[in-house]
C-alpha cells in the first residue's frame, strides 16, 4: 500500500508545480494578445478545472468512483488524506470489470485532477491579486502564497494598490523560462498525442487553423484588393496564397503572407483580425506557424509583435479600424 500513496504524493506535487507554470503561461500569452484582465483570468482558470473533464474523458467506466475521490473543496496533499488510497478506493477499484487502466494509472489521474483542483483553489482566491499583476504587467511578482485571514491585509495586495509596484513593459517582467512551448506542460492525459519525436507541440502545430468566423469568411476573401493595396505585393502574396494561409491549416500548403509595410502596421491589423474576424489568430499562433513574414525577411514573432502593435500610426489605426467595421 505504501508504494501506492508514494506514487500519489509524486505526481501530485510534480502537477502541482506544472499547474503553476502552466496558469502563469497562460496569463502571459492572453496579455501578449491584450485580453483584459477579468476574461483572461477566467479563461486561464478555466482552463485548469477542465483537466478533471478531459481525465475523465479518459476513464468513462470510472467516473463514479472519480466522482467520490475528487475533492473539489479539499485538497488531498496532507497527510490525513492519504489513507483514503489504501483503504477504500483500492477496494473500489476492484470491484468494477475489465478496468480499462490499471490502478497505478488510476491514482496519478487522480493525483493530476486534484492537483490543478487545488492551484484552481488558490489561484481562485487570489483573484484580486493575480489580476492587478496582469494588469500592471508585473509577473516578476506572480506567487502562489496563500494569504489569510484576509487576502486585502497582505504586503503584496497593499503594495500592489498603493502605487509601490508600477506598471512596467511586459518583457522586463517576464523570463524565458515563464514561455516555454506546451511540451513542456504535457499531463498524463496528453501522452497519447506524442509524436515520434515526442513532441506535443509540434503535432499542435501540424494542426493549426486560424479559424475565421464563417459569417466574415466571403466578405474577408473579397477585400483581397484592400491588403494589396497596404499591406502586401500582389506579386508576392497571389489571391490563392493569401485564403491558404487564412483559411488552410498550416500544415497543408506551403505559402506564405510577406507584408511590405513595417511590422508595427502589420503588427496592429494581425491583432484587430483577431479581436474581431479571426478565433485563433493569436501572436502565439502567428509565430508557432511560420507563415507571416516581415518586411525585412523575418518570421513575426509575438515578443516583437506585442511591442510594435502599441505603436502603430494613426491613419494606419484609422484604416484598420475602418477595414474591420467593414467586414463585420
Amino acid at each position: 500500500m505504501d508504494k501506492d500513496i508514494q506514487l500519489y504524493k509524486t505526481t501530485y506535487n510534480k502537477q502541482l508545480l506544472i499547474a503553476l507554470r502552466y496558469f502563469k503561461k497562460d496569463l502571459i500569452e492572453q496579455s501578449l494578445n491584450d485580453f483584459d484582465e477579468y476574461y483572461a483570468f477566467n479563461n486561464s482558470l478555466n482552463s485548469l478545472y477542465s483537466v478533471k473533464l478531459e481525465i475523465q474523458k479518459e476513464l468513462p467506466d470510472f467516473k463514479p468512483l472519480f466522482d467520490e475521490f475528487y475533492h473539489p473543496k479539499i485538497p488531498l496533499r496532507a497527510e490525513k488524506f492519504l489513507n483514503i488510497i489504501p483503504r477504500s478506493l483500492k477496494p473500489k477499484y476492484h470491484e468494477i470489470r475489465n478496468p480499462n487502466t490499471t490502478f497505478l494509472d488510476f491514482i496519478e489521474k487522480i493525483a493530476t485532477a486534484n492537483a490543478y483542483n487545488e492551484v484552481g483553489r488558490i489561484c481562485h482566491n487570489n483573484n484580486a491579486i493575480y489580476r492587478k499583476i496582469y494588469e500592471l504587467n508585473r509577473f516578476d511578482l506572480f506567487n502562489t502564497d496563500e494569504y489569510k485571514p484576509l487576502l486585502e491585509n497582505s504586503d503584496l495586495y497593499k503594495k500592489l494598490w498603493d502605487g509601490t509596484y508600477k506598471e512596467k513593459p511586459l518583457e522586463e517582467c517576464i523570463k524565458k523560462s515563464d514561455l516555454l512551448q506546451i511540451s513542456e506542460y504535457i499531463l498524463p492525459f496528453q501522452k497519447k498525442t506524442l509524436t515520434k519525436n515526442n513532441s506535443l507541440e509540434q503535432e499542435i502545430t501540424a494542426s493549426l487553423n486560424f479559424k475565421i468566423k464563417a459569417k466574415y469568411k466571403e466578405k474577408f476573401k473579397n477585400h483581397y484588393p484592400f491588403f494589396t493595396e497596404h499591406f502586401i505585393n500582389k506579386d508576392v502574396v497571389s489571391q490563392e496564397a493569401f485564403e491558404k494561409v487564412f483559411f488552410e491549416d498550416t500544415n497543408s500548403h506551403s505559402e506564405t503572407i510577406k507584408f511590405y509595410c513595417n511590422t508595427t502596421d502589420a503588427s496592429y491589423l494581425l491583432f484587430k483580425l483577431n479581436k474581431s474576424i479571426f478565433q485563433n489568430l493569436s501572436l502565439t499562433n502567428i509565430e508557432k506557424s511560420k507563415k507571416f513574414i516581415s518586411c525585412d525577411d523575418k518570421y513575426l514573432k509575438q515578443s516583437n509583435l506585442s511591442h510594435s502593435k502599441k505603436n502603430v500610426t494613426y491613419n494606419y489605426e484609422l484604416l484598420i479600424n475602418d477595414f474591420i467595421e467593414k467586414i463585420k
